[in-house]
């Protein structure tokens, strides 16, 4: 009636033997928790007391779904059911229930009882295997009838939480790979840990090499390479399509394109996600000296001029930029601008070399994009 937590300090400190069942849990600690009760985010505090109708005030995330039940007072009616992990959070002489109706404010900011799918179809899509979460912001206890739970909000599942409550194995894997992707292709700061994401995913499979393998590049970390496969031993052939190359995402591939090294060349991934060049470009910075010669290429129906690599030179290259041969050469001007060799007279000493006698240039930059030839950027011509 008071509130008066210090009226408690009256009450025998244990449980009363032999005592009326209504009388037994009358102790100094169920006297406190009754007036304040905290547990987890919980904090409730007995507001409006009537006899047998106590009303709790506060708030709590609780866990749980919508169900239709039997009420003795109103006949089947629409309840939330609480799971086994949420009932410690509510005030202890309701701790015995599971199934409370709920109220909510409408558009008006009126009191309204739940009463069918259509008002909050939310909340129903939750169930026994898929629970929904929801903040609670007043308990009331009738004398009739079950108790009403006051709903502040539905409280959406992340997107993660979703793909790991899928029943489907193969879809769970499939939804945390596309999550993982838009992860880290996002050119915003990541929003999960690899082993969050790629950890859950079935071992041994093309998604999660894949995922760790996106991971290890977006962060440029070759500790994540210790998750992928050492081999790939067999590739099945519904998995050719994939938007990367099954048989790349090794461990040894992995460190090599993060950071490569071949006979005094140089290479360190700056930017983007191999093997292609996604979002949009690929950049490697570092060194190498490569042989080659400037000659025309058709570039689109139209003929360019470009550095050829020389075979011998070719693995000189980071691991991605291996597959090709033609490159545009790009190199500062006087005025420290970057520009593209698209004449002769731009550096006129560079055409004097041919496939017979190739020319030898330190190039320290590969840039990749996702349309159109890639582009070396050149330091000097070692003569």
């Amino acid at each position: 009636k008071t509130k008066d937590q210090s009226l408690c300090g009256f009450l025998a400190a244990n449980e009363i033997k032999d005592a009326d069942s209504y009388y037994e849990n009358h102790t100094k600690s169920n006297c406190q928790n009754e007036l304040h009760y905290t547990y987890g985010d919980a904090d409730w505090r007995l507001g409006q007391y009537k006899p047998d109708e106590p009303y709790y005030m506060g708030s709590a995330t609780i866990e749980g779904w919508m169900i239709f039940t039997t009420s003795y007072v109103s006949g089947l009616s629409a309840h939330f059911h609480v799971s086994p992990n949420s009932i410690e959070k509510l005030p202890p002489s309701l701790q015995n229930q599971e199934d409370f109706l709920v109220q909510y404010r409408d558009k008006d900011g009126r009191w309204q009882r739940l009463e069918d799918e259509s008002e909050m179809p939310s909340l129903f899509k939750y169930s026994e295997k898929n629970p929904g979460k929801i903040k609670i912001t007043g308990i009331l206890r009738q004398m009739e009838g079950s108790p009403y739970i006051s709903l502040e909000s539905v409280i959406n599942e992340s997107a993660f939480d979703q793909c790991v409550t899928s029943e489907n194995a193969q879809s769970q894997d499939s939804c945390l790979f596309d999550l993982a992707q838009n992860d880290f292709y996002d050119l915003e700061e990541l929003k999960y840990l690899p082993e969050e994401v790629c950890g859950k995913i079935l071992e041994n499979s093309t998604e999660r090499a894949q995922c760790f393998w996106g991971y290890a590049m977006r962060l440029k970390n070759e500790e994540l390479c210790k998750f992928l496969p050492q081999e790939i031993k067999e590739i099945a052939e519904t998995m050719k399509g994939y938007s990367y190359p099954v048989d790349y995402t090794t461990q040894n591939e992995c460190k090599k394109a993060i950071q490569y090294t071949y006979q005094g060349a140089e290479w360190k991934l700056t930017y983007g996600i191999p093997p292609y060049a996604d979002p949009f470009t690929l950049i490697y910075e570092g060194s190498a000296e490569i042989s080659g010669w400037m000659s025309y290429e058709m570039v689109y129906d139209e003929k360019m001029l470009m550095f050829h690599v020389e075979d011998t030179s070719i693995k000189k290259l980071p691991l991605v930029a291996q597959q090709r041969s033609e490159y545009f050469l790009k190199y500062k001007d006087a005025n420290g601008e970057v520009q593209t060799v698209k004449e002769e007279n731009q550096i006129p000493e560079l055409f004097k070399y041919d496939t017979t006698n190739p020319a030898t240039i330190k190039v320290t930059k590969i840039i990749m994009r996702m349309e159109g030839s890639p582009s070396i950027i050149l330091e000097k011509i070692i003569e």
